[in-house]
């Protein structure tokens, strides 16, 4: 993985959910919400990335003049934050993304695929593996660092969520919680190993 095409890579995912069209009224509005996108639009969104980065450059150049313009420092990273949480776009994150998926681990390469949205043939495995007790799962949250899952059980009593992480998978249970952290394990044993905390604990 080449830190540049990931940088590519991590914009293009995170874009999705910008709104294709500038929001000046009820109609464009309407067209974001049935699309699931945000009321930013991808322009905006451009304006902002190139913005939160000025001020953050520029905020020190009074400090060559005036010793006591240190004030603008503060201000100018609170304004960064604001927009860097507006625009989902930090180099700091980007990084270390970046450095959790280019590991060579079972977790690292599920988290990136989460990431991605490529998970559907991993819980379609999981779900044929656990068909006794689940009719599927379904992505609860996360995306980046981490993601969690919950299945859908047959038994309506049954609680399971599956959370993946950068160096574990851990598995819940009717609350009884089992973490998985082999460093050597393959896909296909991590799968089989999820599907036996499963089927020992409902």
């Amino acid at each position: 993985m080449k830190r540049r095409y990931f940088y590519a890579e991590y914009y293009e995912r995170t874009n999705r959910v910008f709104s294709d069209k500038i929001i000046w009224g009820k109609k464009e509005r309407e067209e974001a919400w049935r699309k699931g996108q945000q009321l930013t639009s991808k322009t905006e969104r451009i304006i902002f990335i190139t913005t939160q980065y000025l001020i953050l450059l520029l905020c020190w150049i009074p400090m060559c003049f005036d010793r006591g313009a240190w004030v603008f420092i503060p201000i100018a990273l609170l304004l960064f934050i604001m927009q860097s949480y507006l625009t989902d776009y930090s180099i700091i994150k980007i990084e270390l993304l970046f450095s959790i998926y280019r590991k060579d681990t079972i977790y690292c390469s599920i988290l990136y695929d989460i990431f991605l949205g490529k998970y559907t043939d991993f819980l379609d495995e999981l779900k044929r593996l656990t068909k006794k007790q689940v009719t599927g799962y379904v992505f609860k949250s996360g995306g980046k660092f981490y993601g969690k899952f919950f299945a859908v059980c047959r038994e309506k009593s049954n609680k399971i969520f599956v959370i993946f992480k950068r160096n574990q998978v851990v598995v819940t249970v009717n609350n009884r919680t089992t973490t998985i952290n082999d460093v050597i394990l393959t896909k296909d044993q991590l799968l089989s190993k999820i599907a036996d905390v499963i089927h020992e604990n409902t």
